[in-house]
């Protein structure tokens, strides 16, 4: 599936998205910390500076955190390196990032940047929304030594059936408004991952449905409740039934 990310070149998806997921930061923090901790533990990081690039990083809020946390727990100073597609998203990172190293208004999967100069990349819910996932892969693979992604498991059972059942209103929804032109499930995206030679060190599912969510409808309801139930069991077969979240470290 393809799609025209002129969508984020002339800010379409700025306008459409205002608030950039603004109100989801701190529980993507949650999620994404650990893995910091994990990387910069276990490479025993003997610099005195760590490179951070971020990837379509909406405000810039999660890369500003992450520094921060990155300072004041490992005493490293962060180079913060910001690319983004979006003019406008863009301005708004390095406003809330004015100590930034460099902010590329580039794509990820061309970029001006050396081999290997980045430490940690963050793929934060921004890999479904790429045309061609694997060539972005392959770029992250060239920059950087490490990565974290974050991504959407929407190809699942009750979402699947939903889409088959509305001629595919579904996919058609996630495409136009949210830009989301890869439905991923979990084994896709260790495809992907081996395929441009990438090692999952670290996979983990957030276990969405489990938070107590507000303004849900009842179809809704009754899907986070089940999903509830079968976490307990398994939160990957609850992925795979209901979807979810999977956050993930990659070594290079």
């Amino acid at each position: 599936m393809t799609t025209d990310t002129n969508i984020y070149s002339n800010d379409e998806y700025v306008s459409k998205n205002p608030t950039l997921h603004e109100e989801d930061a701190n529980w993507k923090l949650e999620h994404i910390i650990p893995q910091i901790d994990k990387i910069i533990i276990e490479k025993g990081h003997t610099g005195t500076e760590i490179v951070l690039l971020d990837v379509g990083g909406g405000t810039g809020t999660i890369l500003r955190e992450i520094a921060k946390y990155i300072s004041k727990e490992y005493n490293l100073t962060v180079k913060k390196i910001i690319i983004d597609l979006s003019p406008k998203a863009l301005e708004i990172q390095t406003k809330n990032n004015a100590d930034y190293y460099k902010a590329l208004n580039e794509d990820i999967s061309k970029t001006s940047l050396s081999d290997k100069e980045v430490d940690i990349t963050l793929m934060i819910d921004v890999l479904e929304h790429i045309p061609n996932p694997i060539m972005a892969l392959q770029e992250i693979k060239r920059v950087s030594k490490t990565a974290i992604f974050k991504i959407p498991l929407e190809s699942n059972i009750f979402e699947n059936i939903f889409n088959t059942l509305t001629n595919g209103k579904v996919a058609k929804k996630l495409e136009q408004q949210y830009g989301h032109v890869n439905r991923y499930r979990t084994g896709k995206f260790i495809s992907q991952i081996k395929r441009t030679s990438g090692k999952v060190v670290a996979l983990r599912y957030t276990e969405f449905y489990t938070i107590q969510q507000k303004s849900l409808t009842k179809s809704a309801a009754i899907r986070a409740k089940l999903a509830r139930y079968t976490s307990r069991v398994s939160p990957k077969i609850s992925a795979s039934l209901y979807g979810d979240f999977i956050v993930t470290t990659i070594k290079y």
